[in-house]
């Protein structure tokens, strides 16, 4: 119901971050100093993967994505 939804609009569903990717980047928050929550992890792969921008209001996340070097935007 859902794919067919975002079909119908030219969406799709994308494709999701993998064990190893959510890892990786907790791994590269740890050497920064700080905590990356596996759901914002999954957030951040998924973007990657689908070369997308990062949304968030979480402040810390955006700091860290941005030490990061990944693309990331507040609202």
């Amino acid at each position: 119901m859902l794919r067919e939804f975002l079909k119908a609009r030219g969406g799709y569903v994308g494709k999701a971050a993998t064990q190893q990717q959510i890892a990786d980047l907790q791994a590269q928050a740890n050497i920064l100093g700080r905590v990356l929550r596996n759901k914002d992890a999954a957030v951040t792969g998924f973007a990657l993967n689908e070369g997308a921008t990062v949304i968030s209001p979480d402040v810390r996340l955006q700091k860290f994505l941005e030490a990061a070097g990944i693309a990331v935007e507040g609202f």
